[in-house]
């Protein structure tokens, strides 16, 4: 650990997460798959708890074996939409959502975890520099500096695979320029700019990358090593309005925020213009159309749209305890960054962390179905 990662903050989540997936391996990633359905296990045969009502799941337990075998294979090469990948909510807080401190050493015990999607909530300083913070509660602040100089140390640590970084900006144009200014000085090397790529020729005018990568689909992961990819997301600042983001933190942005609609048929003819697009559903959304076993149709529309674009679910807001989703709900969608509180030792997470913590790079590929067809 760096000087901003306490040997106390790292062991609190790293050691309970490697004794997890060293005691569990994936056939308990398997068993926890089917306990939060409903399901149970007798004389080796799966069977529905009495009095429960499981979930329906297209992702089967042969499903995530499978995912497992070719993950440990270390396959990296597939588009960035094709794994699902390891995501902190909140990453800053160290307890509940609402009362809690927040760490900037907490985002190095996270990174030195595997986790490759954190998320930073920015808000106006009182000093002129941005706070990250839960805005609106009693949650305390730390500097954006502090923050971003933690990244900067481990962010690469414990794999090269590209960082997704997802940043919440409630702040005045004048502070979102000083954020702007903070990533250029901490880890601007780093930051996928797409002119930048472009002038080393990784992408070319006329077609987002080079003729070595099916244009139609994302990078893969071994394409963006050691990247680290923006995501900015814009609220309002103050009760009178919303912000705008300035042109410096736009520039920084390699995965635009979009706003869902509605299921739309994907042309995958066209090239992509950025590493992909991101869009945030609900937690509630996604256990709607897991409980609807009839509307596999609907199901597997949502999976194609998750073939070329990137899916953020975010936990209820009433999980104020920092309680943890299911994330299997959303990864039979096809959802890639399930988010959780990795400062919380919830039963998902016993699902979450061995399936991530037995190869440790943060990527786990999805089951072949769930993938651009040809693609392994």
């Amino acid at each position: 650990m760096g000087a901003h990662g306490s040997k106390e903050t790292q062991e609190k989540l790293v050691v309970p997460r490697k004794a997890l997936a060293k005691e569990y391996e994936a056939e308990a990633v398997v068993h926890a798959l089917e306990r939060v359905q409903g399901l149970e296990r007798v004389n080796g045969k799966t069977t529905v708890k009495a009095g429960e009502k499981p979930l329906f799941f297209d992702l089967t337990s042969d499903d995530i074996r499978s995912s497992i075998a070719q993950s440990r294979a270390s396959d990296m090469r597939q588009p960035m939409t094709a794994y699902f990948i390891a995501t902190s909510y909140r990453t800053y807080l160290t307890g509940s959502q609402v009362t809690s401190e927040a760490s900037a050493e907490w985002y190095a015990a996270v990174l030195e975890a595997g986790c490759r999607c954190i998320q930073i909530d920015a808000w106006d300083g009182k000093d002129g520099m941005p706070d990250v913070t839960h805005g609106g509660t009693l949650c305390t602040r730390i500097k954006l500096e502090a923050v971003v100089k933690v990244i900067a140390e481990h962010a690469f640590t414990a794999t090269p695979y590209p960082l997704i970084i997802l940043l919440e900006c409630h702040c005045s144009e004048a502070q979102q320029e000083k954020i702007a200014t903070t990533f250029e000085k901490y880890i601007g090397a780093d930051v996928f700019v797409k002119e930048r790529e472009m002038a080393k020729g990784w992408i070319v005018p006329g077609s987002t990358f080079t003729t070595k990568h099916d244009t139609r689909f994302p990078p893969s992961p071994d394409q963006l090593r050691k990247r680290v990819l923006l995501n900015t997301m814009v609220r309002a600042h103050s009760l009178l309005g919303s912000a705008n983001l300035v042109q410096s933190l736009a520039d920084l942005t390699a995965l635009p925020e979009r706003k869902f609609y509605e299921l739309q048929p994907i042309d995958d003819t066209q090239p992509m213009h950025y590493p992909s697009c991101l869009f945030t559903f609900k937690e509630a959304q996604m256990e709607k159309l897991a409980k609807n076993k009839h509307d596999k149709a609907e199901r597997d529309a949502w999976r194609t749209h998750h073939m070329r674009f990137l899916a953020h679910v975010v936990p209820s807001k009433d999980r104020i305890d920092s309680s943890n989703q299911n994330p299997a709900v959303a990864w039979q969608l096809g959802a890639q960054l399930v988010a959780l509180n990795y400062q919380v030792a919830g039963y998902p997470e016993k699902v979450e962390a061995p399936l991530f913590k037995m190869h440790k790079n943060g990527y786990v590929l999805k089951p072949g179905w769930m993938r651009p067809s040809g693609r392994g």
